[in-house]
């Protein structure tokens, strides 16, 4: 689980350098789904995600959808799916309906999972600074797991930190 969460990490980073075009400034929340594709069924699932990615571009989709697929770990075969720079406020108000969204994913590509785990991250734009190169092929990240409760001190002490650098 924690190499998962680190993963999903990774991914987050890399790739919130993309902005919602929801909002004039970039959200800091990531909104990611972890789908294992079944034994056996990996071509099948990537066909699926594929028809999907062409599904989104006809409903002219406004945000963009990243797929990354773990390479190494307990988890690997495990697919990233998720949108990156986005607010809270804009997951209320997609652009695609998430009725509409469930429906196609049932369609081409739920016959083909395992299992579905979702997510939410929070990008500290302070703490790291993630590639503009959206086409970077590896992204290293550190992840770090907070106390309920905890994080206005978590983030206080990465202002300190941030100062003294």
């Amino acid at each position: 689980m924690k190499l998962l969460k680190f993963a999903a990490a990774v991914c987050a980073l890399g790739l919130f350098a993309v902005g919602s075009f929801a909002q004039d400034k970039p959200g800091n929340i990531a909104s990611l789904e972890f789908q294992t594709p079944k034994n056996g069924m990996v071509k099948q699932y990537e066909e699926g995600r594929k028809a999907k990615i062409e599904w989104h571009k006809q409903q002219k989709d406004k945000e963009a959808l990243f797929v990354s697929e773990v390479l190494t770990g307990e988890n690997m075969g495990t697919y990233i799916v998720g949108r990156f720079g986005q607010h809270w406020a804009d997951m209320d108000k997609p652009s695609v309906t998430d009725a509409a969204d469930r429906e196609q994913f049932n369609k081409v590509i739920s016959p083909y999972v395992e299992k579905v785990t979702s997510a939410y991250y929070e990008f500290l734009p302070k703490w790291s600074n993630p590639s503009p190169d959206m086409s970077a092929k590896y992204i290293s990240v550190a992840t770090f797991h907070i106390r309920y409760g905890k994080g206005d001190d978590f983030q206080s002490a990465i202002a300190k930190i941030q100062e003294a650098n």
